[in-house]
């Protein structure tokens, strides 16, 4: 019997990050990979989405309410349609939910336990720490919990309460688009449309507190008193100064003098499709973060061809599997050491990196693979 899901695209108004691209790449995904599986999208209603053929779009209305009763609205709708609309489906949220008419018919994505680590996160308002909590309810209870890294399984695990023999992971993946003959074909484009010099170091992945950017403005500043190095290009959108729970990306380069044109770059935001030219284009992918459930702007990079350091910590280690490919963000001397080898001999790609460790076919059919299985039957990776 085919497997039928119903899932929820309520992230798709932000295809490009976060929640949003992964929602994007599973329904990709599965049009390209489980042609066999019934596949219903319940999308917020005003959305233009381009998805394959053979996956059926379904548009719920959006509720004009605050962003965070909006979101809650919209699950409690995606729920109520399930149950009444498709029984016989499984209902696949790529995010955290607080509703769970049918635990035994449910699956959730928990991507970190980002909140029992750093409370910040938990916000200032009371109805976002209730629906939290909520969340790890339906979690307890549901058929079946997918992580994205042994990592947060174990920290989920210990966090939530989450019986063992309903949670698994499975990594991230590559869309087929991320490899390295693709990214070298569009990194001079990229490098034309964003002003981005011929050699240049990265960063990526965004600007809030866990992410670390000021460490990583430090250790390149203390590089460039020691050598001279590739300039800093900074992208994304970078928050104003005083953002809640944010990184103080400007004024830290302003007090370290890093705002010259030709030291640091910051372009803006990046379009999803400019993503492999702009690894392509990088010497290196910096990744400063302290806490990641997975880790995805390394994964990328690597897939590209772009070699990627990273923080040693958290999830960050089955990403990046070279031990002198990490430092230790108590210090920034470990990273310095890397950056002047780097600024004197660019980097070879990660050594022990394998475009098949995250392999979109593989990925895909591991999940299949539990959501087939019935409730209390998920063998673990």
């Amino acid at each position: 019997m085919p497997l039928k899901l119903v899932i929820n695209g309520r992230m798709l108004h932000q295809p490009d990050v976060g929640l949003g691209a992964y929602t994007a790449r599973l329904l990709h995904g599965l049009g390209r990979h489980a042609q066999d599986t019934e596949v219903v999208c319940l999308a917020p209603a005003g959305y233009d989405f381009s998805l394959p053929p053979g996956i059926q779009v379904v548009y719920l209305p959006r509720f004009h309410v605050p962003k965070l009763l909006a979101d809650t609205a919209f699950d409690w709708l995606v729920d109520w349609t399930a149950q009444r609309k498709y029984p016989d489906h499984i209902l696949f949220h790529p995010a955290p939910t607080a509703f769970a008419s049918r635990p035994e018919q449910t699956c959730v994505v928990y991507h970190d336990c980002m909140s029992f680590h750093f409370p910040i996160y938990l916000g200032r308002k009371f109805a976002r720490r209730f629906i939290i909590h909520r969340c790890h309810a339906v979690a307890r209870r549901c058929r079946l919990v997918l992580t994205v890294s042994d990592f947060s399984r174990q920290d989920i695990i210990l966090h939530l309460a989450i019986s063992p023999d309903r949670i698994c992971t499975v990594h991230n993946w590559l869309p087929p688009e991320y490899n390295s003959d693709n990214a070298k074909k569009c990194a001079d484009h990229v490098r034309s449309k964003y002003g981005l010099p011929p050699r240049f170091w990265l960063y990526i992945g965004g600007y809030d507190i866990r992410k670390n950017v000021e460490f990583l403005l430090h250790a390149y500043a203390m590089a460039k008193q020691k050598t001279a190095c590739p300039p800093l290009v900074l992208a994304g959108r970078i928050p104003a100064s005083g953002t809640y729970a944010c990184c103080e990306v400007h004024k830290t380069m302003n007090d370290l003098h890093l705002l010259a044109s030709q030291e640091s770059i910051l372009p803006g935001f990046i379009a999803s499709e400019d993503m492999p030219g702009l690894y392509g284009a990088a010497e290196l992918l910096i990744y400063p973060s302290l806490y990641e459930g997975f880790g995805l702007p390394v994964m990328e990079a690597m897939g590209c061809g772009c070699p990627a350091v990273s923080a040693d910590n958290t999830s960050l280690s089955e990403v990046i599997k070279d031990k002198n490919y990490r430092f230790n963000v108590r210090s920034p001397e470990e990273l310095v050491k890397i950056l002047i080898q780097a600024a004197s001999a660019t980097l070879s790609l990660n050594p022990s990196f394998s475009q098949d460790d995250f392999s979109e076919k593989k990925a895909l059919s591991l999940i299949i693979s539990h959501l087939l299985k019935g409730p209390h039957q998920v063998v673990t990776t």
